[in-house]
């Protein structure tokens, strides 16, 4: 299995643990501790804090973590400054971000309108990142 493969099911498995906590509403209170707990325990395995690392394919302290108010700050708080700092530096020369993948490999007519796309994506998520966290001047 190649490295964005099993990058994107960790991902998965992570946005997924992410959502179980915040969509309990149901759940008794030790539930929801139990899935937060989990879902901490995961991302203090596979959140990435080397900004070296950052410009490929792995899970960033941003990836989960879109505002102060997020309930996976604290967790993350000591990496979060440096991943805007990143961002900010990745911006490129068009006002957009780059992507950190790519399958152009598997079908690169597909890959070229797909890329288009996901780089508005990620210019999109990458500027609310850095506005709910004031790195944006108004």
């Amino acid at each position: 299995m190649e490295f964005w493969q099993t990058g994107g099911l960790i991902a998965q498995v992570v946005w997924f643990h992410k959502m179980l906590t915040e969509l309990l509403p149901n759940a008794s209170f030790r539930e929801r501790i139990t899935a937060a707990n989990k879902l901490r325990s995961v991302l203090a395995t596979v959140v990435v804090r080397d900004p070296r690392k950052w410009g490929t394919y792995n899970i960033q302290p941003l990836t989960f973590v879109h505002s102060p108010d997020s309930p996976l700050y604290a967790d993350l708080a000591d990496a979060i400054p440096a991943n805007l700092d990143y961002i900010i530096s990745a911006q490129q020369n068009d006002g957009g971000w780059g992507l950190t993948w790519s399958w152009e490999n598997v079908d690169p007519m597909a890959w070229k309108a797909a890329k288009k796309e996901w780089r508005g994506v990620v210019t999109l998520e990458d500027l609310e990142r850095l506005d709910s966290f004031r790195r944006i001047a108004h």
